[in-house]
């Protein structure tokens, strides 16, 4: 049976929080998935759009899931 990949947006503007969440994503998910990591609200929207930075679909496909921080600040 094939498994298709998944691809996972965290978006968190604290650094630490980011770097831990997203390495304990990428060993529990291991090959079956990806992680993406962004710093915000603007950045997570130009990922979901396909703009700037985030153009090539290649290298940052639209994600499967989007785990969020509630407590952002805007931007």
């Amino acid at each position: 049976m094939k498994r298709d990949r998944h691809h996972i947006l965290l978006v968190d503007d604290d650094i630490d929080e980011r770097f831990l969440t997203g390495r304990a994503l990428k060993k529990a998910l291991s090959e079956r998935s990806t992680v993406q990591l962004v710093r915000g609200g603007n950045e997570a929207i130009a990922y979901m759009i396909g703009e700037g930075e985030f153009k090539d679909r290649g290298a940052h496909p639209f994600p499967t899931v989007v785990i969020t921080d509630l407590n952002m600040p805007e931007g």
